[in-house]
């Protein structure tokens, strides 16, 4: 996302960074869930969300 700070806006960039990362974590979360529902039961976070 450098095009956003070579052109004085690091905000967008940093935002866009940030929500890459948080994306990141909730699909690992939800990984690590779907591997604990199969066992349980649980309805399972459909493979689409998940991070291949």
């Amino acid at each position: 996302m450098g095009i956003f700070k070579a052109q004085g806006n690091p905000t967008i960039g940093k935002a866009i960074d940030t929500t890459k990362k948080g994306a990141k974590i909730a699909q690992d979360i939800a990984g690590t869930y779907n591997k604990v529902a199969e066992w349980c039961g649980l309805p399972v976070v459909p493979s689409v969300f998940l991070k291949k």
